[in-house]
């Protein structure tokens, strides 16, 4: 079984070319969550990360929609 991958915000935010302060933006706006942009988890008391299984989905998603469009 292989262990989850965990992305911190600096991580997030150079994958996406934008500033952390944009990813966590994306993380709590309502309007990026009807996007199904990922919630980060908690793996620590002081530690916010993204599930890289869950990036991975976000930006298929966002290929099949422009695909579509």
């Amino acid at each position: 079984m292989s262990r989850k991958q965990y992305v911190r915000v600096r991580g997030v935010a150079e994958r996406y070319d934008v500033v952390p302060s944009t990813i966590w933006r994306w993380a709590n706006d309502k309007r990026y969550s009807r996007l199904n942009f990922p919630k980060p988890k908690k793996p620590g008391p002081n530690t916010s990360a993204w599930d890289e299984d869950e990036l991975d989905a976000y930006d298929a998603l966002r290929e099949a929609v422009a695909a579509e469009a």
